[in-house]
This record gives C-alpha cells, sequence and structure tokens, in this order.
C-alpha cells in the first residue's frame, strides 16, 4: 500500500493503476501467502520461515 502512494506521487494516473492491480498477483505468489492460505484452509496459525 505505501508503495501504491509513493507511485501516485511520481508517474501517471494509468501507470499507478497498473501497479497497484498487479502487487496483490504478485504477493499471491510467495511462499509466505501460500502458508497463509493453507493455514487458514485448515484452521491453524501460519508458520513463517523467515526469507
Amino acid at each position: 500500500m505505501k508503495d501504491d502512494l509513493d507511485d501516485s506521487l511520481r508517474i501517471d494516473y494509468p501507470t499507478a493503476l497498473h501497479r497497484e492491480a498487479e502487487r496483490p498477483v504478485q504477493a499471491s505468489r510467495t511462499e509466505g501467502h501460500k502458508e497463509a492460505m493453507r493455514a487458514f484452509v485448515t484452521k491453524r496459525k501460519p508458520v513463517f520461515v523467515g526469507k
């Protein structure tokens, strides 16, 4: 979210919207997100590995 706000001050509106839409997609591909989803589905606390 902070990156989205920073971008809004430096780049044009359409590019900022595109980046804002792309960031959640990128985040969903991380191991942390996958672990969070597995933990949610199995109703347990997530175990994150620091990377």
